[in-house]
């Protein structure tokens, strides 16, 4: 019996050695996704791998998928009690916490997801943004893609949504479909195949991201592709725990952090909008993809004018965070 006992323990150790390598430090990142999925098999696996394999004997990054120990909801309480040491999440579902950093989540401004995330860091850089960074240390920072709009069946016309209602993930984007004339619902983004299946909703007002992992090819036919609101997605630790981290252990995160990673993640982003756009239009069956002209996007952007001025009003410093935060979209724009 006890040797049976000695070799339970003994393979308990050596799979959770396989697990976690031996490191000064072992950091568990809880993912929140599939390990199948696109986040995670295309960036975030081979980020944290990264890590690890750079940081031999220094530091390692223990890889959680699914949502058992947390997910979206719940990341940024489980990094502040320290029962994981890396988290995802949007930082919206942090409700009140990140509002200058949702200078990103306008319509209109960034012209790619990788554009936004450079700027929105250049941004956090700057200190602008320090009074909602007091509590997490981020590693990288996404401006997600922008919202285009997704029907089941055509708009009589292009200069007004005329009622359609549509599924949104953001407040941006509801008060944007308000603006166009559309009618906003709250819908949990899991259960959109079915909502419009059924002609609970009309469509949806999301990326051409949701449509791989939700397969809104197969409910929606008519495409509107603009750039709508969006949201900011983040990979953090807590700053009581960044810094009480070696100079060793932060020397290789930093290395794998930053202005680089944000860019990393947004061209991912980027490529899963220009891979769930031509996986669409490959299916070969009817639809309509609609490319505002630059007179229709004119029209589209003054109509969503005073979601930028409501932004400003209540937002700490609104006005300057959104001078700055265009200023450096034009930087980039100029190879800057």
């Amino acid at each position: 019996m006890r040797i049976m006992k000695i070799a339970v323990l003994t393979g308990f150790l050596a799979a959770f050695a396989i697990r976690a390598p031996l490191a000064e430090e072992t950091l568990v990142f809880a993912t929140g996704n599939g390990g199948d999925t696109h986040p995670n098999a295309l960036f975030m696996h081979p980020w944290a791998q990264s890590i690890t394999n750079d940081g031999k004997g220094i530091v390692a990054i223990d890889i959680r998928d699914g949502t058992a120990i947390a997910n979206a909801t719940n990341a940024y309480d489980r990094v502040m009690d320290d029962v994981i040491q890396i988290g995802w999440t949007l930082e919206n579902d942090v409700a009140g916490k990140f509002v200058r950093s949702d200078v990103a989540t306008l319509p209109f401004l960034a012209r790619s997801s990788t554009e936004g995330s450079i700027a929105l860091w250049r941004l956090y850089q700057s200190g602008l943004l320090d009074a909602e960074y007091d509590t997490i240390h981020p590693l990288a920072l996404a401006a997600m893609t922008p919202a285009g709009i997704h029907l089941a069946h055509a708009l009589k016309s292009v200069d007004n949504l005329g009622g359609a209602k549509l599924i949104v993930a953001s407040k941006v984007n509801a008060d944007a479909i308000t603006l166009l004339g559309g009618a906003p619902l709250s819908i949990p983004l899991f259960d959109m195949y079915q909502a419009i299946q059924r002609g609970t909703a009309d469509g949806a007002a999301v990326s051409w991201t949701s449509f791989n992992p939700f397969k809104l090819a197969e409910v929606t036919t008519y495409h509107v592709d603009t750039r709508l609101g969006t949201s900011v997605g983040v990979i953090f630790m807590s700053k009581k725990k960044y810094n009480g981290l070696s100079p060793a252990v932060k020397k290789v995160l930093d290395a794998h952090s930053g202005e680089a990673a944000s860019r990393g993640f947004g061209a991912f982003w980027d490529k899963e909008r220009k891979d769930g756009k031509e996986a669409t239009v490959a299916r070969g069956d009817k639809r309509t993809i609609v490319e505002l002209t630059e007179a229709q996007t004119d029209a589209w952007h003054q109509k969503l004018r005073p979601l930028e001025a409501d932004w400003v009003a209540r937002t700490p410093d609104g006005a300057r965070i959104l001078a700055a935060y265009r200023a450096e979209l034009a930087k980039i724009e100029t190879g800057m």
